[in-house]
């Protein structure tokens, strides 16, 4: 089952969230991972996607904006990445099968269709398309099958999303 959520969390929090990134990496800390290790069936051919864990302090106001929508995240465990998304990756058809909840966030301030990156998701023999949206919150619950279209080589920014789990 999909839920769709637009305007989801503080556009305050977001800005500042992404410019601690930024500085944060232009301190040569090492504070990247990629979908180098991730298995091949979720892999299948992606280019590079960047993956940034989020601090149990951001994490928990995140969560808070959860339970403020659904009680239900209370009790649950959150794990959560910034993903940078470049041009080429993707994520093939997948369901999420290690938690109850996989959820994105977008945050490109304006995305258009034909980049790519579309949310695609099935119910029964029916595909679904999502276009990303800046601050759209996407929850999967029930493993879903769902995954991503390709970026297009000729976009002119990367896809920029929060990868949140619940267990």
């Amino acid at each position: 089952m999909i839920t769709i959520k637009n305007n989801f969390l503080d556009e305050i929090f977001i800005n500042n969230f992404i410019q601690n990134i930024i500085k944060e990496s232009q301190e040569y800390k090492p504070i990247w991972k990629s979908n180098i290790n991730w298995g091949e069936n979720i892999v299948k051919g992606s280019s590079l996607v960047l993956a940034y864990e989020i601090n149990k302090e951001n994490l928990n106001y995140i969560k808070s904006k959860f339970i403020e929508l659904n009680n239900k995240f209370k009790d649950k465990e959150i794990v959560g990445h910034f993903y940078i998304w470049t041009k080429g990756s993707h994520i093939p058809m997948h369901n999420d099968s290690n938690y109850e909840y996989g959820c994105t966030i977008y945050l490109n301030k304006y995305w258009d269709i034909d980049w790519g990156g579309l949310y695609i998701w099935k119910e029964g023999d029916k595909l679904n398309i999502e276009k990303p949206e800046f601050n759209k919150l996407i929850i999967n619950k029930g493993n879903t099958k769902h995954g991503t279209t390709l970026l297009n080589y000729n976009v002119p920014e990367e896809r920029l999303t929060l990868q949140i789990f619940f267990k």
